[in-house]
């Protein structure tokens, strides 16, 4: 069989979908992903990918304008319900500007099923016009129904020139824990296997001292949290490790002794040895710290982060900080946090009994046959 895989243009929506995929090609179908701009970092686990919009620029043609019109959307505050008026107006038009190079691609290549990441129902389209089952893995720790229809009506005038509607998915993977977040009825659950890039494995950590991971995503780094943090970090027994990929951190001056700049270093690798994980919210951070057992300490940025963040503290794996500061108080709340470390120990005893992507994918096949 074949499968179409279709992601939002950006690494943190595309590499979520990298063990589904190479489960699928692990029994023997063939897998083609559909993005473009970042999203194409998924070559680099040897899948095949068709890039659908070649001059796209996601930041300069989506994100520069929006942030533009809307400078307080990166504010590190409670989010409105403009701040999500604006996130369903950006993806909307982000799906809406692949509709017709995804529904070429797809048209040619003729996939047996769709699968497609929540944020890119653009993937249903293409599977309703093609009259194939399509399915929706969720990549994200919290539900977001509503953005989901938001999105979804960017796409109805390119429904409605071709004459169809977007169908009720014939699947629903979700990767979030029950007891983070309950399973809906009908959801296939399929284990967190993270995969956040390939990377020649490095040494651990030599210290007996714990060690605690920082990062803040591709888009959301600032200097004034990070700046603030590493100060606060010289007054706690710790190492850090800075996992901040090509963030400057020169206007900072010279480092603590006991933090350390690693530049860009796969989550999958570091958090293993690591006593706690400071980051900005995002699902694939998140994810792979629940994966692994670690408690967090979020400081918020976008939206979605401020969401993420509520559902991990309410189950109890992470603390929220606020603002654009973190204080050794904060660092050192983590390190001793007994009952984040036991709740995160839950979590990941949880993930580890899920279905692993392996099983759900023979299980897809089987239900995009029926």
């Amino acid at each position: 069989m074949r499968a179409l895989f279709v992601t939002v243009p950006a690494r943190v929506h595309a590499l979520p979908v990298v063990p589904l995929a190479w489960a699928l090609r692990a029994l023997g179908h063939e897998v083609l992903v559909a993005t473009a701009d970042e999203g194409g970092a998924v070559a680099e686990a040897g899948l095949a990918v068709a890039d659908v919009s070649p001059e796209l620029d996601l930041l300069a043609y989506y994100g520069q304008p929006v942030l533009r019109r809307h400078p307080e959307f990166t504010e590190r505050r409670a989010p409105s319900d403009e701040d999500f008026a604006v996130l369903c107006e950006m993806l909307g038009d982000i799906n809406a500007h692949l509709a017709e190079p995804v529904l070429a691609v797809a048209g040619h290549w003729r996939p047996d099923f769709v699968v497609y990441e929540g944020s890119a129902p653009v993937g249903a389209l293409a599977a309703a016009v093609l009259g194939v089952p399509a399915v929706r893995l969720g990549i994200r720790v919290e539900r977001w129904p509503a953005m989901a229809e938001r999105i979804g009506a960017k796409l109805a005038a390119a429904a409605r020139s071709r004459g169809v509607v977007l169908p009720p998915d014939a699947a629903t993977i979700s990767m979030t824990p029950p007891s983070v977040l309950p399973a809906l009825d009908g959801e296939v659950p399929m284990r967190c296997v993270p995969f956040n890039g390939g990377s020649v494995v490095s040494e651990p950590p030599k210290t007996a001292r714990p060690v605690v991971a920082v990062t803040m995503g591709a888009t959301w780094s600032t200097l004034g949290l990070i700046g603030s943090l590493v100060r606060a970090a010289s007054e706690v027994d710790a190492e850090f490790v800075l996992a901040l990929g090509e963030q400057d951190l020169a206007p900072l001056g010279a480092l603590p002794s006991n933090v350390h700049s690693a530049g860009w270093l796969p989550l999958t690798e570091l958090l293993p040895h690591c006593a706690a994980v400071v980051h900005h919210g995002g699902c694939g951070t998140a994810f792979t710290a629940l994966a692994h057992g670690v408690p967090q300490l979020i400081v918020p940025a976008g939206i979605t982060h401020y969401a993420t963040a509520e559902v991990l503290r309410e189950r109890g794996v992470a603390l929220v900080g606020t603002g654009d500061h973190v204080d050794s108080a904060l660092l050192k709340e983590i390190l001793a946090a007994d009952a984040q470390r036991a709740a995160a120990a839950e979590v990941r005893a949880e993930i580890t009994a899920m279905p692993a992507p392996a099983e759900v994918a023979a299980r897809l096949t089987e239900l995009v046959q029926a």
